[in-house]
């Protein structure tokens, strides 16, 4: 299969496709330019763009995960702020070139990915999502996370198991309970770089559920 992942830096939701044999091609414009690797530094823009040229004959498998910061129940505080200074409506253009990447490229199975938050209210046209917690898959920890798309849900099939793990949970000085994803340390960049980080759990049952052939 060719899978092309949009927005995956960390090559954590494509990697178990590339680890099975198959053609893992991943934009993104923190990566390096590497094409002969499989590595674009294109936006989704950049792509949608190009890809009649470079790509003509599409993708199996299209994994999106655009940028969440604008979206993300987490940050509804600064929302306001956002949709005045632009950075929503920033955002909004690349949500929009993924769901124009789905109708040029036609893959037989699609998914993008945003936390919990208004993403599926500033376009509704998204559909409903489906939510999972990394914890439904291995790793302990909480962030609901939404997905739309053509694709078979990766269902917990051993749940209670150590398929289904608890989450961790930390308590700051003040005594409030934290999940895990929430004590990261490093900058704000890093730290916004490995809260959007794929879970690997997830992600390997989502291939196990979508490697086979169309979604249905």
């Amino acid at each position: 299969m060719i899978v092309f992942s949009v927005c995956d830096y960390s090559g954590n939701w494509s990697r178990p496709y590339k680890e099975a044999g198959h053609t893992v091609l991943r934009f993104d414009p923190k990566l390096p330019h590497d094409p002969k690797n499989g590595l674009y530094s294109w936006t989704a823009q950049d792509l949608v763009n190009k890809c009649a040229k470079y790509f003509p004959a599409g993708c199996d498998v299209l994994l999106m995960a655009p940028p969440c910061t604008d979206f993300s129940i987490a940050c509804n505080r600064l929302w306001k702020e956002k949709d005045m200074d632009g950075r929503t409506a920033f955002s909004l253009e690349i949500v929009d070139a993924c769901l124009l990447l789905v109708l040029k490229l036609k893959p037989d199975v699609w998914a993008l990915e945003n936390p919990v938050g208004r993403l599926w209210k500033l376009r509704p046209e998204l559909g409903k999502p489906w939510y999972f917690n990394p914890c439904d898959f291995g790793d302990p920890y909480t962030k609901k996370t939404g997905l739309v798309g053509e694709f078979l849900p990766p269902l917990p099939l051993f749940y209670g198991s150590d398929f289904s793990v608890k989450p961790k949970e930390y308590r700051r000085p003040n005594g409030q309970k934290d999940s895990y994803i929430e004590t990261l340390r490093g900058s704000a960049e890093e730290r916004r770089a490995a809260r959007s980080n794929t879970p690997e759990g997830f992600a390997k049952a989502f291939f196990l559920a979508n490697s086979l052939g169309v979604a249905s």
